[in-house]
């Protein structure tokens, strides 16, 4: 009886996480989360473990993890052969890809920029350069010049 009141339904669970029932639901179905003991009404009982887990998840998530990674760490956390060095080989990589995405951010940011410091035409959005330079760079002498 004892056991059963440190269970806790879904509902619980979501809030006390602060994930949606749809993301247990989906969590369990690919194997990050255990499957839940149920009820003989069907109804899923969770422990503070899958709290923990789910904690774990936003954690991971936050810095950017995918759930294929977070599955990983999951799976490394667990076995009691895994070593630290597998753990930092993961977030090497991760700070990596990064790494890497900052790089793109930051040009993104410039092209930005430059679009953002072309002067607007006052004769409406349609001649704006910010709107021209989305469409590109379209002189009107395309291939298909001749079928206007």
């Amino acid at each position: 009886m004892q056991n059963m009141m440190r269970k806790m339904s879904i509902g619980v669970l979501s809030r006390r996480a602060g994930v949606t029932v749809e993301a247990i639901r989906y969590y369990e179905q690919v194997g990050i989360l255990a499957p839940a003991e149920r009820k003989s009404s069907g109804y899923r009982l969770f422990g503070v473990e899958t709290l923990q887990t789910l904690h774990f998840i936003k954690q991971a998530q936050n810095l950017g993890f995918s759930l294929s990674q977070i599955k990983q760490l999951l799976n490394l956390r667990t076995q009691s052969r895994s070593s630290c060095k597998e753990l930092h080989q993961i977030f090497t990589e991760h700070l990596e890809d990064l790494s890497g995405k900052i790089l793109e951010l930051q040009k993104m940011r410039k092209a930005v920029e430059d679009i953002n410091n072309k002067r607007c035409s006052k004769r409406g959005a349609k001649y704006c350069k910010i709107i021209q330079s989305l469409e590109g760079e379209v002189d009107g002498h395309g291939e298909d010049e001749g079928t206007h």
